[in-house]
């Protein structure tokens, strides 16, 4: 392991950004013109509002933001102005579920999951929706960011679902064409980078599209990087099979019963899905999950349902943070609901802390005592207001 780590959250996004061009063809005012970047817990409603204005979504959340106004006395216009913790609305619609599941409510049950789906199918598609915009492209600092990491090599822990960190690390790394299967390769490969093994992993074949290929046979000519990304609340790319106990009430089509080789099973996808809003979630014609603790209070069932992958991240976590001497933490402040984290850093430097440096990338400061006394750092911290300034300190010009 580099004796060098990464702690990446939600903030390290905000350099990314996609244009409006919709503001102008629809003679919307000047002010609404601005870029609109990756949302946070506490802003994600007002991104997808303005996403859904300037036409990059559909309008066909009617579902979720009925929920909303019942539940949290919210109308759009509200949300459009002022704040929801996503953390929030994910809570109270689990919590809801889990009593509608209790009383045997199926018609409770069959609608909270739907809005349930609906809001998950939300999460991803604007996450999704930075992806394809090529704003990975347009950000200089995480395109350079990127660069360094791919030449540094450190190890990586994050709690972000999405995969701009990776791509950014694909593109430094560059690609080619196999000219015997025309796929896709890139030098830095994500199924080799993120600690684990898959079941299965999607690639892409010029001449055939996306193609499953089986693990054993990947990882056969192929090992895994000596340095990981360990993204301790999964991934948007990951994804398991789901039984068909576990199928959602209201999907429609047949269900297809999953044999028990499958169950378990982790896939890498070349990307993400793009669930529709009555759509599922599907590989092959079976049900699929994505693997990510969503954002809400409560996380232990969530934990629990994918211990058979995230457990064996954590404790491979759990075994190189003590190891380290530099930390950079860039977007992430420790909150209180994310207990198990916070866990994480305290025991590992609960005894005698190793750490030579502490840099912290924040606008604000008031995590700086916060971070330094779950680290066990008694030194002055680094700290940066910004991503870009912290690079510029790496010799970005």
């Amino acid at each position: 392991m580099s004796e060098t780590v990464y702690v990446f959250g939600a903030g390290i996004n905000k350099v990314l950004k996609v244009k409006s061009p919709w503001a102008r063809s629809l003679n919307l005012s000047p002010e609404n013109y601005e870029d609109v970047t990756p949302p946070l817990t506490d802003d994600f409603f007002r991104v997808a509002l303005k996403l859904e204005e300037y036409r990059y979504l559909n309008e066909e959340y009617n579902i979720l933001y009925e929920y909303i106004s019942k539940n949290f006395g919210k109308s759009k216009i509200d949300l459009r102005t002022g704040r929801l913790n996503l953390e929030d609305c994910f809570t109270k619609i689990e919590l809801q579920l889990n009593q509608a599941i209790e009383n045997k409510d199926a018609n409770r049950t069959k609608e909270l999951g739907r809005i349930k789906h609906t809001l998950i199918s939300l999460f991803i598609n604007i996450l999704n929706l930075f992806e394809h915009e090529l704003s990975i492209d347009s950000s200089e600092e995480i395109s350079y960011l990127g660069e360094y990491i791919y030449k540094s090599k450190p190890t990586i822990i994050t709690f972000n679902y999405d995969y701009f960190i990776e791509l950014s690390i694909e593109k430094a790394s560059n690609f080619k064409i196999d000219p015997k299967s025309t796929e896709l390769v890139w030098g830095w490969k994500k199924a080799l980078g993120y600690g684990m093994k898959f079941d299965e992993i999607e690639t892409f074949n010029l001449s055939i599209g996306e193609e499953l290929i089986r693990g054993r046979d990947f990882y056969s000519t192929a090992n895994p990087y000596s340095w990981s990304i360990f993204k301790l609340h999964g991934s948007l790319n990951w994804f398991q099979y789901l039984p068909i106990y576990e199928h959602p009430d209201f999907a429609d089509g047949p269900r297809v019963p999953l044999p028990k080789e499958l169950l378990n099973q982790t896939i890498l996808r070349f990307d993400s899905l793009d669930p529709t809003i009555t759509g599922n979630f599907d590989i092959n014609g079976r049900y699929v999950s994505p693997i990510i603790i969503t954002p809400e209070i409560h996380k232990d069932v969530a934990y629990k349902r994918y211990a058979h992958v995230l457990d064996y991240l954590w404790e491979k976590a759990k075994k190189e943070i003590p190891k380290c001497k530099n930390l950079i933490i860039i977007g992430y402040s420790f909150p209180e609901s994310d207990t198990r984290t916070i866990e994480l850093f305290e025991n590992a430097f609960s005894s005698s802390s190793g750490l030579e440096s502490l840099t912290i990338v924040n606008p604000d400061k008031s995590v700086d005592s916060r971070t330094k006394k779950i680290c066990n750092f008694n030194k002055s911290v680094i700290r940066y207001d910004d991503l870009k300034s912290y690079l510029i300190s790496l010799g970005m010009e």
